[in-house]
């Protein structure tokens, strides 16, 4: 009886409030992307660099395919992981969830995109945490979208999530504003603290973000939860630049 009226009132909220492509806004099934939209796409997959996961042209893929910055010991963190390739396609995507409202996507992006192409980074995780957002910025933009992905993931993983683990103690530049990477780089140095050290030493750290461009400023977390007695430091993003 109770199932069936449940059926019954999803049926009517999906008439009353159906289902969006979260592209175009143009009606469909369910939640997500019509079939136009997801060809506008680029899906990050294999092969990709396995540290980074920036995506390589080579024939013969491996798992010790490495891309020329990791090879170079770039980053300090040890894995990351992205859904998109940010470009033309993903952006308009990316700026209504960030900067227009449209915080409804958070499920989707984070607890359905970014969990299945993280899940590989998902074993031993203890605590996820996502890129901290300067309270100024927070008070004109009235949410963190890097907030709203992590804690999708964190649910669907069950693992624990600390918003407020890392803080932004600088008010900073819009890094997309700012040219070259030693100019973003500049922008947020030491512009992050670790909070509850006690916390986070000795655990395993999913770093989560909206957008990886440069690396500049998940360089910056990594190096303050390193600071911070950290186990590992590892980062899942919604989308990255092809090139870096």
């Amino acid at each position: 009886m109770f199932g069936k009226l449940s059926r019954v009132a999803g049926g009517l909220i999906n008439l009353v409030f159906p289902a969006r492509c979260l592209l175009c806004y143009g009606i469909i099934a369910e939640i997500g992307f019509c079939d136009r939209c997801w060809d506008k796409l680029h899906f990050i997959a294999p092969p990709y660099c396995q540290c980074c996961g920036l995506p390589l042209f080579v024939e013969n893929p491996s798992s010790k395919h490495l891309c020329a910055k990791c090879l170079q010991g770039t980053y300090q963190f040890s894995k990351m992981r992205s859904v998109f390739v940010y470009d033309d396609g993903s952006r308009k995507l990316i700026r209504g969830f960030k900067y227009h409202g449209f915080t409804h996507m958070a499920k989707f992006l984070g607890g359905a995109c970014m969990a299945y192409a993280g899940s590989e980074l998902m074993s031993g995780v203890d605590v996820v945490v996502p890129m901290p957002l300067h309270r100024l910025r927070l008070l004109k933009r009235k949410y963190n979208q890097a907030v709203l992905l992590a804690q999708s993931i964190a649910k669907i993983y069950r693992i624990p999530f600390r918003p407020r683990a890392l803080i932004r103690v600088r008010h900073t530049k819009y890094q997309s504003r700012l040219r070259t990477d030693l100019q973003r780089t500049e922008n947020v140095r030491d512009a992050f603290r670790a909070r509850d050290k006690a916390l986070l030493a000795n655990k395993i750290i999913l770093l989560v973000d909206d957008v990886f461009t440069t690396g500049a400023s998940v360089g910056s977390c990594t190096r303050e939860l390193i600071k911070a007695n950290v186990k590992e430091v590892r980062v899942l993003t919604l989308a990255r630049a092809r090139v870096v």
